[in-house]
């Protein structure tokens, strides 16, 4: 379904993906949409610049190394349209490292301290 080229979400697709992959369920739409539409998302930004926004905002809130295959994936198909990119990707990788190392490390005692003094 293409969107009406004088929708508001056309004009506004960043900003819509950005907050569609803030939410647990919307991650996954994310970055499936990123991969399946990347020809109508870079159309409708003017180019690949967007996408450093979107994954930027994405990054911080994914935690599972199966996203990260999946984005790391996604840059190598599409590495020679996001070479103007390519750094800013690589920073959000490492966000995601981080989030990833940061729930194997403290996961387990954040949720037990919460069931302690919480719930």
């Amino acid at each position: 379904m293409a969107l009406d080229p004088n929708s508001q979400v056309r004009k506004s697709i960043v900003s819509v993906l950005q907050n569609v992959g803030a939410s647990r369920t919307g991650r996954g739409i994310v970055l499936e949409s990123i991969s399946s539409r990347f020809d109508e998302i870079k159309f409708l930004t003017n180019g690949v610049v967007a996408f450093r926004d979107i994954v930027a905002t994405l990054s911080l809130y994914l935690t599972k190394e199966d996203d990260k295959t999946y984005l790391e994936n996604w840059m190598d198909d599409k590495k020679n349209e996001l070479i103007v990119i390519q750094e800013n990707l690589n920073s959000s990788l490492k966000v995601i490292e981080s989030n990833i190392k940061w729930v194997d490390n403290y996961y387990n005692d954040m949720n037990a301290w919460f069931e302690q003094h919480m719930f």
